[in-house]
């Protein structure tokens, strides 16, 4: 009987963190088969572009660390190509952050805590006002984040020098995946070195874990000859254009503007994570434990600020401090009135109940269709996959596509390799010399590829353009196209009733004559197809 009451607080542990598995698995469900969001068409049509023996950065530009194409490579390996496949990819990568995040707890608080911090990140890593159904890198970043976190909490107790080593190894795989996760990185650094007795040991096996990371992948881009390319896209780029091109004095209309979803979904879980931070604990338990967690909480804040941008799936960097925090702020919350586990327990669940209630079209109803129009508006999401077969039926496996615009998804949808290796137009539009040098670069890699197939998006979505951005590539490109390309297809958007038609084949011919070009209402994209007679 003794032996039984000892083993009976780990299985229900254990049937309690299978509990928070089984949530983040049926939160995803609702969501898995939403199409391709533009970010995602990135990460796709670069892994499946790498699968196919092309090298990312030299073929294809892209400013984000290449963790996410491993991952995407990695799922189309084992799971198949389609969003369904992707997104379940991404939510059995994301059941080893909810265990993380059990461990994390239980170190820093308690089980109990570990445990409801794991509920609140099945939640919130499928929650909506983080667009977290799409397969983001901040949602593969979570994952060596937090685990970076526990090594890094294991290191500050005194515990061997391994997992210093640890917690440096998973900061840099963070870092693969997001260069912003450096900021936590940082923090992580400062836990290491509280620790007195073997402090500089400490901070070398920490620093060679986190170059034990980054330096392979550097090497394998220098081997493969895409050491500069890979520094302009991933470094340069950043930090000369990307986190230049928002002005500082924006930033808090900008940040005001993207909690506003995220406070009606979290308001739960966000009340409950000012209790974690607030509310007193027990004199046996760690003191510095509210320091740690604010700390790590802030760290997440300045990354997911970086840049000014504020976008909702910038926010998942906050989910394992807001989760550590909620978790801790039940447990404190049920402790202040003496009400028990079970009180904690139920104020965790109440605080998920209101987050998927105030999204009952996301979680509980609607198609997939309807669930990206819900999260994307007009976007042309849901009609890639059409407009990708059109593209596929009009062209051979070898022929090259050029896009104008940001929809990448239709070139991994469509199987086709971009004539150029811009596949997105937010870099074209990078303010000043270094804008006009890859629109420059755009235009001779079009002439040299003459491509089959082109399709132009009207919509500013989708370029972002500054008043300082270079105009040349919409003034050089519809000449080409007036010159050797007819349109074959268009997709006309309908402001009142919210949706978009695919016109196709000769009935898109006949709309086009009589609109004669696009315009709202009209055309928001056009394909075109080279004449036979262009070269």
């Amino acid at each position: 009987m003794r032996a039984l009451r000892r083993r009976t607080p780990r299985l229900e542990t254990a049937a309690g963190l299978a509990a928070c598995l089984a949530l983040g698995l049926l939160l995803r469900a609702p969501a898995a088969h939403i199409p391709l969001e533009r970010d995602e068409g990135e990460y796709a049509y670069i892994a499946q572009d790498w699968l196919d023996g092309h090298v990312p950065y030299a073929d294809t530009f892209d400013q984000k660390p290449p963790g996410a194409f491993a991952a995407y490579a990695a799922i189309f390996a084992t799971l198949g190509r389609s969003p369904a496949a992707i997104h379940w990819g991404a939510e059995l990568w994301t059941l080893g952050t909810l265990v993380l995040l059990f461990g994390a707890g239980a170190a820093l608080y308690s089980p109990l805590a570990g445990l409801l911090a794991a509920a609140f990140g099945a939640w919130l890593t499928t929650a909506p006002c983080f667009r977290a159904n799409a397969a983001n890198t901040e949602l593969f970043m979570l994952l060596p984040l937090t685990g970076a976190f526990w090594a890094a909490l294991a290191a500050e107790a005194g515990e061997p020098l391994s997992f210093a080593f640890i917690a440096g190894l998973l900061s840099g795989g963070a870092v693969l995946f997001k260069q912003v996760a450096l900021v936590n990185a940082v923090v992580l650094l400062f836990f290491v070195a509280r620790v007195q007795r073997g402090r500089g040991p400490r901070l070398a096996a920490f620093g060679a874990g986190f170059a034990a990371a980054l330096l392979p992948v550097a090497a394998c881009f220098a081997a493969a000859g895409a050491w500069a390319p890979f520094f302009d896209c991933v470094v340069r780029y950043n930090l000369s254009s990307y986190v230049r091109q928002v002005p500082l004095l924006q930033y808090p209309a900008l940040l005001a503007a993207a909690l506003g979803p995220i406070l009606k979904e979290g308001w739960g879980a966000i009340a409950l994570a000012a209790c974690g931070l607030t509310l007193g604990a027990p004199a046996a338990a760690n003191p510095r434990a509210r320091r740690i967690a604010g700390a790590w909480l802030a760290a997440s804040a300045l990354g997911a600020a970086a840049g000014g941008y504020f976008r909702e799936h910038y926010f998942l960097q906050l989910v394992p401090a807001l989760a550590l925090l909620a978790a801790r702020g039940a447990e404190r919350l049920a402790a202040r009135f003496k009400l028990g586990s079970g009180a904690a327990v139920g104020f965790a669940l109440a605080a998920i109940a209101v987050g998927v209630l105030a999204a009952p079209r996301y979680y509980l109803s609607g198609t997939p269709e309807e669930k990206s129009r819900l999260l994307y508006g007009l976007n042309p999401f849901p009609e890639s996959p059409e407009l990708a077969g059109f593209i596929a039926a009009r062209t051979e496996p070898d022929d090259q596509v050029f896009i104008l615009g940001s929809e990448p998804q239709i070139l991994f949808e469509a199987r086709r390799r971009s004539a150029g290796r811009s596949i997105f137009a937010y870099p074209l539009m990078a303010p000043g010399d270094a804008g006009l040098a890859r629109q420059q670069e755009a235009l001779a890699e079009f002439d040299r590829a003459a491509p089959k197939i082109v399709a132009t998006e009207y919509s500013s979505g989708a370029f972002l353009a500054g008043p300082d951005s270079s105009r040349l590539l919409f003034q050089e490109l519809p000449r080409r196209l007036s010159e050797s390309y007819r349109v074959v297809g268009l997709m006309v958007t309908d402001f009142e009733r919210g949706e978009n038609r695919l016109v196709l084949g000769e009935e898109a011919v006949a709309l086009w004559e009589k609109t004669l070009g696009p315009r709202p209402g009209v055309a928001s994209f056009i394909v075109w197809q080279r004449r036979p007679q262009a070269r």
